[in-house]
């Protein structure tokens, strides 16, 4: 169903993004060698989890998820944090994959530091000291290990992996470059609704970063168009058995833009309420409002100095709608009193982008990407 809120994992249940899909699909098909790490972009609540995981189910191959998501409210990672999650995505990946799970289940028996169970949960960690001596490459060798003797590949899709920046005393990205150069049966998939901050993550930019230079194969998945955005609520109704009056589809689509979550959340609420209304319209926005004003305090936590800084330049971003550098440099100057220093006022703007807070358009104006993120900066006070 179009509007089932959790990610899909099926073609029958993703709407659109047909080429994004057979990419994707080529790419994990195709050759390890020629796309050893494939990073899949776009903007929050656009639909590349479900790209990915309808993607994954779709082409047979063995695979689990680390998941970022799970820390985006933690200002540092610690190293046991980071191995309860892969410990949980792993029983997780054993326990969904039943073709897969014996074969799985006899190489990680022969790691020292897990324990097999005939039941779930399906294996447990027990490090003494991981702070000292994680050491992952056990389990890389292994799941390498499981592709090379069945003659496929293993892929390992890391969500929202701009979280893992913030990893205290072990470097992801050194044993993601070390998959990426050694082991020839294991692809990785990135994605990040950050695009600048994955970057940053993945080192694109940096020449002492451990993945820097290696070659990524990029898909962007976009927002859909005002017309597809009708169509996609007008069929997801028709799966309901529902028939919307087109003039409220059309609101909904304006208030929401081509922002497949948003779109999602509105369908399902409808659904839950016996049909659309203007008064669920409301509600879909007052929640999606709330979930972005999280993730803005996610982001403004990490930089706490200049908090009043980003509040007032997006705060001005969303009054201009467009702006340009000068205008908001000028906007924040004067509400402060005082000048700015170009490079200082450049790295404000330059870290809202990499947050995907603002964008900059052809013409070199930035304005804020999501209308409902666009509400939750007016709720917050500078």
């Amino acid at each position: 169903m179009y509007f089932d809120l959790e990610p899909k994992s099926s073609r029958e249940d993703l709407y659109g993004f047909e080429e994004e899909l057979e990419k994707l699909l080529s790419l994990l098909r195709g050759r390890r060698a020629a796309a050893p790490l494939i990073r899949v972009v776009g903007l929050r609540r656009t639909g590349k989890t479900s790209l990915v995981r309808t993607a994954l189910n779709e082409s047979g191959l063995p695979h689990f998820t680390l998941n970022g998501r799970a820390f985006a409210e933690a200002p540092a990672i610690k190293v046991r944090s980071l191995l309860l999650l892969l410990e949980r995505e792993l029983n997780e990946a054993i326990e969904r994959q039943k073709k897969w799970r014996d074969k799985f289940l006899e190489v990680l028996e022969g790691i020292r530091w897990i324990k097999v169970d005939s039941k779930p949960p399906w294996i447990h960690f027990e490090w003494e000291r991981p702070e000292r001596e994680l050491d992952l490459l056990d389990i890389v060798y292994s799941l390498d290990r499981v592709a090379r003797e069945n003659r496929t590949k293993f892929v390992l899709f890391i969500d929202e992996a701009q979280e893992f920046r913030k990893i205290k005393g072990y470097s992801l990205q050194s044993l993601m470059a070390y998959i990426y150069d050694e082991m020839r049966n294991l692809q990785m998939v990135v994605a990040g609704s950050q695009v600048g901050l994955l970057h940053d993550f993945l080192g694109v930019h940096r020449p002492d970063a451990p993945l820097y230079g290696r070659g990524m194969a990029e898909i962007r998945v976009p927002r859909i168009s005002g017309e597809r955005a009708v169509d996609f609520l007008t069929k997801g109704f028709e799966q309901a058995g529902m028939s919307p009056d087109r003039d409220l589809v059309e609101l909904a689509v304006g208030e929401l833009d081509g922002i497949m979550g948003w779109l999602t959340l509105f369908g399902s609420r409808s659904v839950e309420r016996g049909g659309p209304s203007k008064d669920v319209l409301r509600e879909t926005v007052e929640k999606g409002a709330e979930l972005e004003v999280k993730e803005l305090e996610n982001f403004l936590q990490l930089r706490r100095q200049a908090r009043q800084r980003y509040l007032r330049i997006l705060k001005s971003s969303v009054r201009l709608r467009r702006a340009s550098w000068t205008d908001l440099k000028a906007g924040l100057e004067r509400d402060e009193g005082r000048a700015i220093a170009d490079n200082l006022f450049s790295d404000l703007i330059k870290n809202l982008v990499k947050g995907a807070f603002l964008e900059r358009d052809e013409e070199g104006r930035y304005f804020v990407p999501d209308p409902i993120l666009s509400r939750a900066i007016e709720r917050i006070r500078a």
